[in-house]
């Protein structure tokens, strides 16, 4: 598909909630940065020669996992039979929801496949979901996931690979229902990749759990604009604007605002193609001829600061302020710090050395640099 070259073509080319396949050659897919992407999620399963592992994967909301967790989907059916879904329309979901919901899965996928389950193990999960079994218990709907597992397992001649997208959107009660107050989720014999809040893989009572895993939690990292120590991370920056040139002609954008919205991101995926998307409306209700211009891009860019400071209290800003006077800029957990991950004012990334360090959102900065006079001791 060639990129958009009106800025109506433009505001439907950059659509943020759309899924990117990475089996489309023609299509808006840009592969990571090295280092930066979910190499090691893949390495680790193709190594894997467990049965039964189980993973969680996490990364910034609109960072791109869906794309990401499409394309190990795609790059693995190779070495597994895969069972990719999303239950992102499901806010609280439970463990018996998601089991019932990995069998179901597990045969349209078969099914797909030209593979069919044996008759009786079909049944058996139907009676059992439908209430029509007297006293249904929890051992007895694993007992007959497995043995579906086993027999789609064989009949495929691979091991059964679930990867489950959208249970990072789940409540973070049901989140805590299903992988900290329980350990139902370890059970089924399959392999599984959960994905998780990314705020969550930092709190104290995952961690706790996290040893019940097969690893510790793998990360999709938001994309680096800068490097921690300040200096311009160039492979970042590059990915980031062929994302958008992908989707936009170059010619819609005047000089310097591809670099602007590349910058206002913050290695945000989704952050980039929103400020786009409201950068080209914007031009186009000025005259549908013109292009993007920086006007357009900083009034995007307000909308985006009217969002976090309607929802920053003082005491976020003060938090705040003390990452952005530490130039050191590792990452340490505390529960102010996963708050502020979880609206996106404090952003996430990996650096060289695989250390996680934290940067504030560079839209939030002008309104921190706003209120200093309040966050300072």
């Amino acid at each position: 598909m060639p990129p958009a070259k009106t800025l109506r073509d433009a505001f439907n080319a950059l659509r943020p909630d759309e899924p990117i396949s990475p089996e489309d050659p023609e299509g808006f897919y840009v592969p990571r940065p090295p280092g930066q992407g979910i190499d090691n999620l893949k390495a680790w399963l193709e190594a894997d020669d467990a049965p039964f592992s189980k993973l969680l994967f996490s990364g910034h909301r609109g960072g791109g996992k869906t794309t990401e967790l499409s394309r190990l989907a795609h790059e693995l059916e190779a070495s597994y039979f895969v069972v990719r879904y999303s239950i992102d329309m499901v806010r609280d979901i439970t463990d018996i929801d998601l089991l019932l919901s990995m069998a179901s899965q597990l045969i349209n996928t078969a099914t797909e496949h030209a593979i069919s389950a044996q008759d009786t193990l079909v049944d058996n999960l139907l009676h059992w979901s439908a209430g029509t079994v007297i006293e249904p218990k929890l051992t007895d709907l694993i007992e007959h996931l497995d043995s579906l597992l086993d027999d789609i397992s064989t009949r495929s001649d691979s091991d059964v690979l679930f990867i489950i997208d959208g249970i990072d959107k789940v409540t973070p009660r049901a989140f805590q229902d299903l992988f900290v107050h329980t350990t139902t989720l370890l059970l089924p014999q399959g392999k599984v990749v959960y994905t998780m809040p990314y705020d969550f893989q930092f709190a104290q009572e995952v961690r706790e759990v996290g040893g019940a895993f097969s690893a510790a939690p793998f990360t999709l990292p938001n994309i680096q604009v800068h490097a921690r120590d300040g200096s311009a991370y160039k492979p970042g920056q590059d990915y980031l604007a062929e994302v958008l040139l992908k989707r936009i002609d170059a010619m819609l954008l005047s000089s310097g605002t591809k670099e602007k919205l590349v910058a206002f991101s913050g290695g945000v995926v989704r952050e980039l193609i929103c400020l786009a998307r409201d950068a080209c409306l914007r031009a186009s209700l000025d005259s549908p001829g013109v292009s993007v211009a920086e006007r357009h891009v900083l009034a995007a860019a307000s909308e985006v600061q009217n969002a976090f400071s309607a929802t920053l209290t003082l005491d976020d800003y003060r938090e705040l302020a003390t990452v952005a006077r530490d130039n050191n800029r590792l990452f340490t957990p505390s529960p102010a710090k996963e708050r502020l991950t979880r609206n996106q004012s404090l952003l996430l990334y990996l650096d060289e050395h695989n250390r996680v360090w934290c940067d504030v959102h560079p839209l939030v900065l002008p309104l921190l640099e706003q209120r200093l006079e309040l966050v300072n001791p």
